[in-house]
């Protein structure tokens, strides 16, 4: 919903307007500080996106990267698999905080290049493709 422009409807009667008395956004106790400026900065491209009436999707252009992440995770054995019904422990806990804060670097750092990328000129584009 936040990082995401679909027209989904949101379960529980929840509306998709960050304003709206029925915005999940109410519900939010805590919200992790580095992603403050990547929710604001979405917020915005969702709304030049829905003026120019151009479908954007944060969560679409991430999933890539994002699979990639966890691809790499799991084959470094770093994914923790919660079973049924059990209390993770202490450690469990710091290990998912740890893979997801990895994880969050991998996104960014995947999007800061693109984007460093495509604003490179044409020629030292292709002298870094060679």
């Amino acid at each position: 919903w936040l990082f995401d422009s679909s027209d989904t409807e949101l379960p529980g009667g929840f509306e998709p307007d960050e304003l709206s008395e029925n915005s999940p956004a109410k519900m939010v106790q805590a919200f992790p500080q580095d992603l403050v400026l990547v929710g604001r900065a979405c917020v915005l491209i969702r709304g030049i996106s829905s003026r120019l009436e151009a479908p954007w999707s944060l969560s679409r252009q991430w999933a890539a990267y994002a699979q990639a992440a966890i691809d790499r995770r799991e084959k470094a054995g770093t994914v923790v698999v919660e079973t049924e019904g059990a209390r993770p422990t202490l450690a469990e806990v710091g290990k998912r905080f740890g893979f997801a804060l990895a994880t969050l670097r991998d996104w960014v750092l995947g999007i800061v290049v693109q984007t460093v990328f495509a604003i490179l000129p044409t020629r030292l584009k292709e002298h870094i493709m060679k």
